[in-house]
């Protein structure tokens, strides 16, 4: 069974932001091989959830590689079958920015 997703508001905000510097750092042929990523990594966490393994900083998230710049966090929801999606990381950020991020979304 496939689980439904759910976007958070942060997971949304985050993807803007990404879309625009990938667009303005490279082109829209880029940013629409990235969605086409993200839509490949949503199709497979939708059919199983816990194929990607738990993000380090906070076991509960588990943390999806897009991109070898970019990760996907998320958390499933077993009783609903239900994944949503936390945040679009670009992984060259500050990792310490990402923790205070997840810690206030816990």
């Amino acid at each position: 069974m496939a689980y439904k997703v759910e976007w958070t508001r942060l997971a949304h905000i985050s993807l803007e932001s990404n879309l625009e510097f990938i667009n303005k750092r490279w082109s829209i042929a880029v940013v629409k091989k990235f969605l086409e990523l993200l839509s490949d990594t949503i199709h497979i966490i939708q059919n199983n959830p816990f194929i990607f393994p738990s993000s380090v900083y906070f076991p509960a998230y588990k943390a999806a590689k897009i991109h070898n710049n970019v990760t996907m966090y998320y958390k499933v929801e077993r009783k609903t079958s239900t994944i949503y999606i936390m945040l679009i990381w670009p992984n060259k950020m500050n990792p310490d920015k990402l923790k205070g991020i997840l810690k206030n979304k816990e």
